[in-house]
């Protein structure tokens, strides 16, 4: 499990010019809620993440550039973008307040069809730029017509864990919250303690999911959001947390299982995405380099593998 980044006297030079990311904060991210190419830009990922990554933000020149503390315990800002604008003058100005604090200027989460307009900015400011993505940082894309698909030879693997979840549990069923079901919470909770009793917090890769899992209730908004329970005879055994990124993407947060069962965790995606058949796309997120992630997620046939690039500005 990575720690908890505390802040050097450099980077809290560079935070007093933000805002924390708080509840209230959603209003201000609402207008950039359709130019999400990846959940890891959304609102809600940055307020449940708080905790971990020290979010905060603020506009400059007409556009929403967020902090980030955290992943290689650096110092890096992720930039939001309503139109496509030149965005020169938003790095210059960064790059001065980084470089007023003796610390590099970096971008997170850099769409590959935004790289262009990067460059273009870049050398307009009189500087130059380096790019890197890692396959372990890329998201698994599905179509959702595809991924709900049990035909055909290339599904056997679905059908296959389907049957035996259906063999080993007769009577499934899923459950949505709506906001007010307490129950839903509680049995997630319940859920979270079984799993956390079976895996050490070396497997909670960016920190306690149970914090960050646990504030989406907080921000909890019917026209994005799903959390959901999978129950067996009334026990709970699964439940999953999605988001509707943008207007054709969905992207899975968080799911846990009470136990590892096989086909569970696909059953609950598939009875999630069943409600969102308008959704073109679904976004199961990274596999951070897991081999045994790397092989699900695979085997459920991804269209794409959507790249984000860190982005470092120099002079």
């Amino acid at each position: 499990m990575r720690g908890i980044y505390t802040l050097t006297e450099e980077e809290k030079q560079v935070f007093s010019a933000f805002e924390r990311i708080s509840v209230e904060t959603a209003e201000v991210f609402a207008p950039y809620h359709d130019t999400n190419v990846v959940g890891d830009t959304s609102f809600s990922l940055l307020y449940v993440w708080q905790g971990q990554f020290h979010y905060a933000y603020r506009m400059i020149k007409g556009h929403l550039v967020v902090l980030e503390k955290g992943v290689d315990n650096r110092l890096s800002c992720i930039l939001l973008r309503k139109k496509e604008e030149d965005i020169s003058d938003v790095i210059e100005t960064l790059y001065q307040m980084f470089h007023k604090a003796g610390l590099p200027l970096y971008f997170e989460y850099v769409a590959e069809k935004d790289l262009p307009v990067y460059e273009k900015a870049v050398q307009a400011a009189g500087m130059k730029m380096q790019s890197i993505s890692k396959e372990e940082d890329s998201d698994y894309i599905y179509e959702t017509e595809a991924f709900l698909s049990l035909e055909g030879k290339e599904n056997k693997r679905k059908r296959g864990d389907l049957n035996n979840l259906h063999r080993q549990y007769e009577n499934l069923s899923v459950c949505m919250y709506d906001g007010s079901n307490a129950q839903i919470r509680r049995d997630c909770e319940s859920i979270f303690e079984d799993w956390c009793t079976s895996h050490s917090c070396e497997n909670c890769y960016y920190g306690c999911e149970k914090q960050a899992c646990f504030r989406f209730f907080d921000i909890y908004n019917a026209n994005y959001h799903k959390i959901a329970v999978a129950y067996a005879d009334g026990i709970p055994l699964s439940f999953a947390i999605s988001e509707r990124i943008n207007a054709d993407t969905v992207c899975y947060f968080f799911q846990k299982n009470r136990q590892r069962v096989r086909g569970l965790t696909y059953y609950l995606n598939r009875e999630m995405a069943l409600t969102d058949t308008d959704i073109t796309y679904i976004n199961l997120g990274e596999d951070m380099g897991l081999p045994g992630l790397r092989e699900d997620k695979r085997s459920l046939h991804p269209c794409e593998q959507k790249k984000k690039y860190f982005i470092m500005v120099e002079v």
